[in-house]
């Protein structure tokens, strides 16, 4: 015979034929409902986690896994902790602030480049989120400390002095040859492309531009060429002023090139 609980075909003896409900059950499937054995047997679904496990998972008579029942312990213990952690720190910082302070200057000294970037991540953050409010505030306090203000500024252009001569002769490079003639404005980025896209060296000697260079029209404005950065390239000094408003091709020929 196949017990229908287990599935498994016994023998006769195996089976209980006295009570007629129990015909087609073994006696190893009967066993009693409120026992830990026949728990175990069970697929029950967890009403916290809302999946299907066997009886093993589960305390007897309850309806919540182990797992579970464990984690919403664990959670409890660890939000206690916590609170009683930061509120000893926050009671040791009261009465030992010149620690801190130590601790503090300690950390700035040895990861002072770590702390700067930190600070300008945190201060653009919060620009970005609070604009209106910065530009307010840095208003305000620049009307109240102008002495402190131009200080700081002359501290930041001597620290960045070849940054702003560069930015302030592309600046007038610009203004005074878009008036003459139209064109583009061009940027100190294209400027530092076309330098590395030459290698840092002049077009026409190969002299290396690091102590400096001019900025040149290949096409001379004079002669009908506009402003933009293709029509841009960068030669030394001596060689920009020999080309001057000549023609490319008649200036090149002259050099010895494209004969």
């Amino acid at each position: 015979m196949v017990c229908w609980r287990c599935r498994i075909s016994k023998e006769k003896d195996n089976f209980d034929f006295g009570k007629s409900r129990r015909l087609r059950v073994c006696r190893e499937c009967v066993i009693n409902p409120h026992t830990r054995e026949y728990y175990d047997r069970l697929t029950i679904k967890c009403n916290k986690c809302l999946e299907l496990k066997t009886g093993k998972d589960f305390d007897l008579g309850r309806k919540i896994c182990r797992s579970c029942r464990n984690q919403k312990k664990r959670k409890g213990r660890v939000g206690e902790r916590r609170e009683r952690i930061n509120r000893q720190k926050r009671e040791w910082a009261k009465n030992n602030p010149e620690k801190i302070r130590e601790q503090y200057g300690r950390s700035k000294v040895k990861n002072p480049e770590l702390r700067k970037l930190k600070h300008n991540i945190a201060s653009k953050k919060y620009y970005n989120s609070h604009k209106q409010k910065s530009i307010e505030c840095t208003t305000a306090w620049r009307k109240n400390n102008r002495a402190r203000a131009n200080q700081l500024a002359m501290d930041c252009y001597h620290r960045n002095i070849e940054k702003y001569r560069k930015s302030a002769i592309i600046k007038e490079h610009n203004k005074r040859i878009l008036k003459s003639s139209g064109g583009s404005k061009v940027k100190q980025e294209d400027i530092d492309r076309l330098y590395l896209k030459q290698n840092g060296k002049c077009v026409v000697c190969k002299i290396s531009l690091k102590k400096g260079y001019h900025i040149d029209h290949i096409e001379p404005i004079s002669r009908g060429g506009k402003h933009w950065t293709g029509n841009l390239q960068l030669l030394c000094r001596r060689c920009n002023l020999q080309k001057s408003s000549k023609d490319p091709i008649e200036f090149m020929q002259s050099r010895g090139f494209l004969l």
